[in-house]
């Protein structure tokens, strides 16, 4: 055979050789090509400047539980499984946290979802924002074996990415921990007037530019409560927080009728905003009082010993107010 034929052959097989092998890659060539991210270090959340989440759902689908947020009246409110104020604070750091989350790297699965954890993912998480009101909804996967990441995925979307585990934890958050523990709901950081009733006895104080007043009937009497008593009282108000919450049948087992003298906390705070309280009979095993607030269903456990100082307080200054 002539060389020049030899030549000829020759190219013609490496030219067929390398339309082959791009055709058929070897399958370390297919690993290479799948650490080649797609996007690098780019924003889960694209939001513009005006765009905020204002509904918030957190599937955990390992435990089948759901919990819903939405935000409105600039407050963030729990909608399902039960309807109640939730804790700014923690609600707060969710979206903070979600707003800031970066994609680490990108790629087209090779495999199916359900290698990934995407199939059946342990996490769902639903959002929806204000100029966007379709809902999206994020998949948390199974941990990465390379990096100290988790897969997950945007629903419908064809590439998965990874991000940082501690979003698992945020979002393994339980019910209880959502919920806003305040006993009293006012914005003010103190009342203006408090009303406190126990037995057959009430007690009504209001706050002036000048101090604390007793309220009786027929105007404001001098002022007996001096700096230090009143920073008392409404400290130990502030102190008063919710052991546990008691919904639905829980509630309904609960009464608060056959109690014809039961304590009761009334707080004023900023105009026309009132947060009042009814104190209900002891549940010992808990250490705690039955409590509910005016116009709610919703049973509250308070602490026992917090509310025995409270109503102590009380009625102290009272009677030192009587005997001055």
């Amino acid at each position: 055979m002539k060389l020049s034929t030899t030549l000829v052959v020759l190219t013609l097989f490496s030219v067929a050789l390398g339309a082959y092998l791009k055709m058929h890659p070897s399958v370390e060539e297919v690993e290479r090509l799948d650490l080649v991210p797609l996007v690098v270090n780019s924003e889960l959340l694209d939001l513009g400047a005006d765009d905020k989440i204002k509904w918030l759902q957190i599937q955990n689908l390992t435990k089948k539980e759901v919990l819903t947020l939405v935000f409105q009246e600039n407050l963030w409110m729990l909608k399902y499984p039960v309807r109640d104020r939730a804790n700014q604070q923690i609600v707060g750091a969710f979206i903070k946290k979600l707003s800031a989350l970066e994609k680490q790297k990108s790629y087209l699965p090779e495999k199916s979802w359900e290698e990934y954890g995407l199939l059946l993912p342990n996490y769902k998480i639903g959002i929806e924002t204000t100029a966007e009101t379709k809902r999206k909804y994020l998949y948390l996967g199974d941990a990465s074996p390379v990096d100290a990441m988790i897969f997950a995925r945007w629903e419908g979307e064809p590439g998965y990415f990874l991000l940082d585990p501690e979003i698992k934890k945020i979002f393994g958050t339980s019910l209880y921990s959502l919920r806003d523990k305040t006993v009293f709901r006012i914005s003010a950081q103190a009342p203006s007037k408090v009303l406190f009733r126990t037995g057959a006895e009430s007690y009504k104080i209001v706050r002036q530019a000048d101090g604390w007043f007793w309220l009786y009937p027929g105007g404001l009497r001098k002022k007996v409560l001096n700096q230090e008593d009143a920073a008392k009282l409404i400290q130990q108000l502030g102190n008063l927080y919710v052991k546990d919450f008691l919904d639905g049948d829980e509630a309904k087992k609960v009464s608060f009728d056959n109690l014809p003298a039961r304590p009761y906390v009334k707080l004023w705070g900023l105009p026309e905003e009132v947060s009042a309280v009814h104190i209900g009979v002891e549940f010992p095993r808990r250490n705690a009082y039955y409590a509910r607030r005016e116009g709610e269903q919703t049973v509250l456990l308070i602490d026992r010993d917090r509310i025995r100082i409270l109503f102590e307080i009380m009625t102290t200054l009272a009677r030192e107010a009587e005997e001055y």
